[in-house]
């Protein structure tokens, strides 16, 4: 069996040659080649990463980031572009691969897509990677790695949805008013995204409001039932 040289060495007495470090396989293959030969995957615009343990791990090329999915590299500068064009937390989180930095807890956003008041102006949505856990969002930065402190957020939007009012809250198109508690949340036609109404959700729907003595009639009322039902 003839190897390159180049890519294996003899051992001291010259009885056993090894593969050099970065080679591998029976014929001191590089990852690339070895890889193909075992027709592993690997998507467009990404190298094989010749350092790995088993020859098995790629990373994007330059100027491409891997997606949420991961099994993909999206250009960088087109998903700046796609995130960047988004003015709401709520937009921005319904794009993948995108994160929404910078905005404040107490922030409140009214659903003012020109954002003129200046309400939904405390973060931007950048390109960059989520926790489905703790809702911790990491941006890329501009050489496309990622930003060491989790500065975003990524699964929900804190500062959506803070209105006071039923009929201020269902005209907002990212928000639901909740009649038992009395609340506004993010949500959509069905139910809240991520928090819990009891009973008595509007969407949409501003003329079912009444008026505040009304409803705090309507959520007493459907409270103490739901308290029943328990």
């Amino acid at each position: 069996l003839e190897i390159d040289p180049a890519r294996s060495r003899w051992s001291n007495d010259g009885c056993v040659w090894t593969c050099r470090e970065g080679y591998r396989g029976t014929h001191c293959h590089t990852c690339a080649e070895y890889n193909e030969l075992l027709q592993r995957f690997k998507p467009p615009n990404s190298v094989w990463e010749h350092d790995s343990a088993d020859c098995s791990s790629w990373r994007c090329v330059e100027g491409f980031v891997k997606s949420s999915t991961g099994f993909s590299c999206v250009s960088l500068a087109q998903l700046y572009s796609v995130c960047t064009a988004n003015h709401r937390c709520f937009d921005c989180l319904k794009q993948e691969d995108c994160v929404w930095c910078g905005s404040m807890p107490n922030g409140r956003c009214d659903g003012d897509d020109d954002d003129e008041d200046g309400d939904c102006g405390a973060g931007s949505c950048l390109p960059g990677v989520s926790s489905t856990e703790t809702n911790e969002g990491w941006m890329y930065l501009g050489d496309g790695n990622l930003s060491s402190v989790a500065t975003c957020e990524g699964e929900y939007c804190s500062s959506e949805c803070q209105h006071k009012k039923c009929s201020d809250c269902v005209q907002d198109r990212a928000c639901g008013w909740c009649i038992s508690s009395e609340r506004c949340m993010m949500g959509d036609q069905v139910r809240p995204q991520r928090e819990v109404c009891r009973a008595g959700w509007l969407f949409a729907h501003s003329q079912q409001c009444g008026t505040d003595q009304g409803l705090w009639l309507i959520g007493l009322i459907v409270a103490c039932v739901a308290m029943l039902v328990v």
